[in-house]
């Protein structure tokens, strides 16, 4: 998933034709390109550096024999971060054994572990599969990732309390809240295709809808309004149809619920929004030309289903 994210650094200069350059800050965001993009940094990949939001005055390094000056720079970047669970789907395999699938991309590195290669899985196709862990080795230039193959998963269903949220939280969620914003053209076309329903049906992880919630507000109705939440709790079950893009609350308080920070509660329900529409937008144009190409995979997810 691509997200903007903020980094603080020192960066150290020596070069005395940046330091009187017309143009510094120009230099100085030029050296934090050549030294942080295309690698990891802070457990995610930065794949650019967009601008640069502060910096402070130069000062001399004065443990520096051979002088040097170091600048505090504050800056965003455009990032990429896989989390536990999420579903990639544009790798490609590249080597098949009886215990492991290795799977690359440009700035990604995979791998399935299987017992036997039960799927017929092929060098050289697209394989989707879910991400156990991600490995994010400071300076080096790709994700290492742990995944397993596609299989529906069951979850207990979880129940938050929201509280209020600062102005601060509020700007942070407009992140998350951007990125739905993009996407929303491109669902408004895609939902057109048959395929959306096709997809989206293969990966509910139930053979029938298990929904019976009443009372929801819809995820148009949080973005529009972020503090609807507030004193109220909401349900987190995964047998609700991504698609109907609903969130289950009550305003009674359950025998049981989990308390934490109210960012974190809306954000992850947000990015699950996100994610899912994001997940069959992607479906639809690597497979949906070559469905039949991948439909063992796609069959061992449905002949699994809860």
């Amino acid at each position: 998933m691509l997200l903007k994210r903020i980094f603080d650094i020192t960066v150290t200069i020596r070069d005395f034709n940046i330091i009187y350059s017309a143009d510094l800050d120009s230099n100085i965001l030029d050296i934090i390109r050549k030294n942080y993009e295309n690698t990891n940094y802070k457990g995610c990949y930065i794949n650019s550096v967009n601008k640069i939001l502060y910096r402070s005055h130069l000062e001399n390094n004065c443990e520096d024999l051979e002088i040097s000056f170091n600048v505090n720079v504050v800056f965003e970047a455009e990032c990429l971060i896989y989390s536990m669970d999420e579903i990639i789907l544009d790798m490609k395999v590249v080597k098949v054994t009886n215990e492991c699938i290795t799977l690359n991309k440009k700035n990604v590195f995979a791998i399935i572990k299987i017992k036997n290669n039960i799927l017929d899985i092929q060098t050289g196709q697209l394989l989707p599969f879910i991400v156990r862990k991600a490995h994010f080795d400071i300076k080096f230039n790709k994700i290492k990732i742990n995944g397993m193959l596609m299989v529906p998963k069951k979850t207990n269903i979880q129940i938050y309390k929201v509280g209020p949220l600062n102005e601060y939280d509020k700007e942070r969620l407009s992140n998350i809240i951007e990125n739905i914003y993009s996407l929303n053209e491109d669902i408004h076309k895609y939902k057109k295709n048959k395929l959306w329903k096709k997809f989206s049906n293969i990966m509910y992880p139930y053979k029938e809808n298990k929904h019976t919630y009443k009372k929801f507000i819809t995820i148009h109705d949080l973005i529009s309004n972020l503090d609807i939440l507030e004193n109220k709790y909401i349900y987190r079950d995964n047998t609700i149809d991504p698609d109907l893009e609903i969130i289950p609350v009550s305003e009674k308080e359950p025998e049981n619920y989990i308390e934490m920070s109210s960012y974190e509660i809306l954000y992850d329900q947000l990015k699950s929004h996100y994610l899912h529409n994001h997940m069959i937008i992607n479906l639809i144009t690597n497979y949906g030309d070559d469905f039949d190409k991948y439909k063992n995979i796609f069959d061992l997810y449905e002949k699994n289903k809860l």
